[in-house]
């Protein structure tokens, strides 16, 4: 398989553990993000955005100064896992391939019908069955999720977590909960992969090459009708185009993915504050990676609070909530954190 065309990062929402995704898979799923995600977000987002611009307005009026163009500093979507598999759904592009082939074969056929000369169409018939032959090799699914499944120690309550994202300066940031069973993300971020039969593999390639030589020096003298031929050729170059450049779906890369929930606001440490309230520890997870300097003192002391919070959470057996019901234990808040005089008062948020 090629490398990921797309840099990013496959970071554990609980231990922290940072990779540097080899999955060509979660790389085109990261890329096609625009296309796939939730119409929700962009709305949550566009709410959001007007709600701190109104309020920059209002501040820049009371001190008679120029209001300052707000932005989104990060959006996190929260997504469930419903399904992971080594089958993707057919979609447009799965589908176009076998159109181009059956049209290839219809222009290949035209000599034949007008001037009795099955070459063409001979070669052509050839050539798709040596290109789908090359792309059914058993290693090539390997390659792509040849991979452990999630293990849990709790299946029924608990969910692994893993964020999607280009990494420190990057607007985006995926969180995936995969369910106990399911392909394990993170190991497929990985650089290596359990081949079983990679020896094989290279005896086929081999033959393929071979017959794909043969098919080429039998073309090579051939001068009867070639624009057919060309014809050919030409559609499949510019389906070969059209295939990298088009933005999929998850599913059709076998993840089956809910949308949760989107979390945006005005500044980075915000929306990690509002993460880790809703989600134990993954705040924490992106903290190291978005600011990987020192914090203030008192960003370390509310960080520090986050640790012990997700300790006596993972403790319990991952039963307290952090939803406002009464068992639940929130986070401190970041405008309260602001407004306190010293490090007591933090301390006692």
């Amino acid at each position: 398989m090629p490398k990921p065309e797309l840099a990013c990062l496959i970071i554990n929402a609980r231990t922290c553990h940072k990779r540097t995704n080899n999955s060509w898979i979660l790389s085109r799923i990261l890329r096609d993000f625009d296309v796939w995600r939730h119409p929700d977000c962009d709305r949550i987002e566009a709410e959001k955005l007007a709600e701190l611009q109104a309020k920059e307005d209002l501040l820049a009026k009371e001190q008679k100064r120029a209001a300052r163009t707000k932005r989104i500093a990060l959006r996190v979507t929260v997504w469930d896992c419903k399904a992971a598999s080594e089958r993707g759904t057919g979609d447009l592009v799965y589908w176009a391939g076998l159109c181009v082939s059956a049209v290839q074969l219809i222009i290949a056929a035209i000599p034949w019908a007008l001037w009795d000369e099955r070459f063409i169409f001979l070669v052509t018939a050839i050539g798709t069955v040596l290109a789908y032959a090359s792309g059914a090799l058993p290693q090539w699914v390997e390659e792509k999720f040849g991979v452990r499944k999630t293990c849990l120690s709790n299946p029924k309550k608990d969910k692994k977590a893993v964020f999607l994202t280009e990494g420190n300066g990057s607007h985006e940031a995926i969180l995936i909960l995969s369910h106990h069973g399911s392909l394990d993300l993170e190991a497929l971020a990985g650089p290596q992969r359990a081949l079983k039969n990679p020896g094989a593999t290279r005896i086929y390639s081999m033959l393929l090459a071979i017959l794909w030589l043969a098919l080429l020096i039998s073309v090579a003298g051939y001068d009867q009708h070639t624009w057919f031929l060309l014809g050919v050729g030409l559609l499949g170059l510019v389906h070969n185009a059209a295939v990298c450049a088009f933005r999929r779906r998850p599913p059709a890369f076998g993840l089956e993915l809910e949308y949760q929930q989107t979390i945006v606001e005005g500044s980075v440490m915000e929306v990690l504050h509002k993460v880790e309230t809703k989600f134990p520890q993954a705040g924490a997870a992106l903290l190291d990676e978005f600011f990987s300097g020192d914090l203030r003192p008192r960003e370390e002391l509310i960080w520090g609070f986050a640790r012990q919070r997700y300790e006596d959470w993972y403790r319990d057996g991952c039963l307290m909530r952090s939803d406002g019901t009464p068992d639940a234990r929130e986070m401190p808040s970041l405008q309260r954190l602001v407004g306190a005089s010293d490090d007591a008062d933090i301390l006692s948020l």
